[in-house]
């Protein structure tokens, strides 16, 4: 299913895709895997994760998916779920160069766990937050079942310099995350960084070659 901005809302209803249950605690021996965009003047940023993780590393309220029932109700994700993304970030603190800055979600979805998509570039990233690959099913599956995908914009004078994301809930605990770091759509380098004690995740600086 997705979330979407208002940019392409008016599609959600056709590509809600899957069913979902109450959201359950994270998985934590499963790294979050993103994709990092850099571009003159503006950060992309692509997250895949276990579903499941939404709520215990980001602390996305449980009820902006799940009803009183533990289930969701399509016919109201179809009505427009565009603040859901938003919501993902709404505590998270981040900043580029030291510099306060402000991610807009694009679109948060979901895909089945066992037949999820690639996230190794941008092109990925946009495809995964746009595209379900997978019909309702006769049972809403759990949360445990379903791998998310969420992509998010900022506008930013320091795009080339370190990125660091305070997550609301992931401190105290050991989180790794995967990152493949793009300028210009370029492949850059890849890299495992582990979310610090305090609950910060810091992306390095990416120094971009000049413009031709």
């Amino acid at each position: 299913m997705i979330f979407v901005k208002a940019a392409i809302v008016s599609v959600a209803g056709m590509l809600v895709g899957m069913g979902i249950a109450a959201l359950q605690p994270g998985v934590e021996d499963k790294p979050l895997r993103m994709v990092v965009e850099r571009g003159d003047g503006y950060v992309e940023l692509y997250f895949s994760t276990p579903a499941s993780t939404l709520a215990d590393l980001f602390g996305l309220p449980p009820q902006s998916l799940a009803g009183p029932d533990g289930t969701v109700n399509f016919d109201r994700l179809r009505l427009g779920t565009a603040n859901i993304g938003d919501q993902l970030f709404e505590d998270v603190v981040s900043r580029a160069g030291g510099a306060q800055i402000d991610f807009e979600a694009m679109s948060l979805m979901v895909h089945p766990i066992d037949d999820t998509l690639p996230l190794n570039d941008p092109v990925d990233g946009v495809l995964a937050i746009s595209v379900c690959n997978a019909e309702d099913p006769e049972a809403p599956l759990g949360l445990s079942g379903l791998q998310a995908y969420s992509g998010f914009f900022a506008s930013t004078a320091n795009h080339a310099e370190t990125i660091s994301l305070t997550l609301p809930n992931a401190s105290g605990r050991t989180w790794t995350v995967l990152v493949r770091d793009h300028v210009n759509g370029d492949f850059q380098s890849e890299y495992v960084v582990s979310i610090s004690k305090d609950g910060r995740l810091s992306l390095p600086a990416n120094r971009m070659p000049a413009a031709s």
